[in-house]
């Protein structure tokens, strides 16, 4: 597939990839996940590529990686279809995410060593494509977040795998509240390999190209990983590194009912929380009920199944989850108010208003095919999300 939304270029045997729609801060569309499929699945039977770089346009407004998916599209092909094409329009969205998750999901398993340079903003489908990956550079401009619960959606493209892996409650915090994080706590929580600083980010894919270039495939990634280790600096602490607080956020998170969480959220804002703690009961206040529920039973069902779930299991859940928002219209909604109406026009009005009137029957029904069409898609991400792609070219 062709498209000038993902500049491919080669630095010797390096693959680069350039996610390239800086106005729309690099936000995965159709036509980018499907080359990003193509492309990984070539260089994986290439020996001549010994490592694949991923990186965002440099002509963004702000440094970015990727923003996530190109949610506003899917909202603008519900908005321009009548009220009786909303099923399929709703079908043709979920299919986006399906092919999305397959791509996540062969990252996940690539051989040859990908490197995801996380400079600037990286969120929603943007950890999709970097935390999936073997190493992910964070630097002092990253500011990263899973905000999915604030548009009625919920944490996806792996969310629920590398979230529910983070320690303590750290994760359950950053799914519920989207709450952002800079490069130092990204190392921190397990969701960068590397803290490097911006002005380095441009030597990496050279660098990476010069040590590889009289090794063989199978070596590369020890090479990537001394290269990457010789470029990496230590980021200086802030004050909004939630690492620190790990013990508090710890005790507010532990449960397994939202409503546990927002009461001890409630709690410590009026003791002795601090800003903290009020800052993230407002970003759970804001998020729609339905997703901040279904969110957290996928968390604890993702750490607590015995085997663990795979990344693909997960994201067959997530499938799932994703599919029940699209046909109850909190995403719809959620995108309406926050990106389209940027917090200008009427808040999110969620279809269940009130964490109490989520039934748990609601919940549990997102985790599984609803609907004939639903399962079929979900049939075919599985397949497709197990198989071999190199297979296919």
């Amino acid at each position: 597939m062709q498209t000038d939304e993902l500049l491919v270029d080669r630095i010797g045997c390096v693959t680069v990839l350039t996610l390239n729609r800086p106005r729309q801060l690099n936000v995965l569309s159709v036509a980018v996940v499907q080359k990003l499929l193509e492309v990984y699945a070539k260089s994986e039977s290439d020996p001549g590529v010994k490592a694949i770089v991923v990186q965002g346009s440099s002509e963004a407004r702000v440094p970015c990686l990727c923003a996530g998916g190109d949610v506003k599209r899917i909202y603008e092909m519900r908005l321009h279809s009548k009220p009786e094409q909303h099923h399929e329009t709703s079908y043709d969205a979920l299919s986006f995410f399906a092919a999305e998750y397959v791509m996540n999901s062969f990252l996940s398993r690539l051989s040859t060593p990908h490197v995801a340079l996380m400079d600037g903003i990286v969120m929603g489908g943007g950890c999709g494509i970097s935390v999936n990956g073997k190493y992910r550079c964070a630097t002092e401009r990253t500011v990263l977040s899973m905000p999915e619960c604030a548009i009625g959606l919920v944490p996806d493209v792996g969310g629920t795998y590398f979230l529910s892996r983070v320690q303590g409650e750290l994760g359950t915090m950053l799914a519920l509240t989207g709450r952002r994080v800079n490069g130092r706590d990204a190392k921190d929580l397990g969701l960068a390999t590397h803290t490097l600083a911006s002005e380095d980010i441009p030597r990496v894919a050279n660098e990476l190209a010069t040590a590889l270039a009289d090794v063989d495939k199978v070596d590369a990634t020890e090479v990537v990983e001394q290269v990457l280790r010789r470029l990496e600096t230590q980021l200086p602490e802030s004050p909004g590194d939630v690492l620190p607080r790990r013990a508090e956020i710890d005790a507010w998170f532990v449960g397994d009912c939202v409503e546990d969480i927002v009461a001890a959220l409630k709690d410590a804002a009026e003791g002795h929380g601090g800003r903290l703690a009020v800052e993230l009961l407002e970003a759970i206040e804001a998020g729609s009920p339905t997703s901040l529920k279904v969110t957290l039973a996928m968390l604890r069902l993702a750490r607590r199944a015995e085997p663990p779930p795979s990344l693909v299991s997960c994201l067959r859940t997530e499938l799932c989850a994703v599919a029940g928002c699209l046909a109850r219209g909190d995403f719809y909604e959620g995108v309406r108010a926050l990106l389209v109406d940027k917090g200008k026009g009427p808040k999110p009005s969620w279809r269940v208003g009130r964490l109490e009137d989520v039934s748990a029957e609601d919940v549990e029904a997102h985790l599984a095919p609803e609907t004939k069409e639903v399962g079929g898609i979900v049939a075919k991400f599985w397949e497709e999300a197990n198989g071999d792609w190199t297979a296919r070219l």
